[in-house]
């Protein structure tokens, strides 16, 4: 098993521990603040697009805008957002290709 989390709401006995310190430990998940991770709650778009970015390896540097109205710039999903937005530095989006 791995080193206990930082999570208050998780501890080394519940069935998900390993995997909610696997997430944390390889940046892909920081928790919902305040030391809590939430294992109950729902998975949001915004934090799913923010795994993939990470998986990724997307510049996490907030956007000077976005391109959905309802994205603030200041989100912490929001970089995640622009990158699948804007698919690759060269303007391309390459459907085809593999994802990792």
């Amino acid at each position: 098993a791995a080193e206990p989390t930082v999570f208050q709401d998780i501890s080394p006995g519940d069935w998900y521990y390993d995997s909610v310190s696997c997430v944390y430990e390889n940046g892909l998940m920081n928790g919902t603040g305040e030391g809590r991770f939430i294992p109950g709650a729902s998975l949001t778009r915004g934090m799913f697009i923010t795994i993939l970015g990470r998986m990724a390896g997307a510049k996490s540097a907030p956007p000077s805008n976005t391109a959905f109205s309802d994205t603030a710039a200041n989100a912490y999903y929001a970089p995640y957002v622009q990158w699948a937005v804007q698919g690759y530095a060269d303007g391309t989006f390459r459907p085809g290709s593999r994802w990792l």
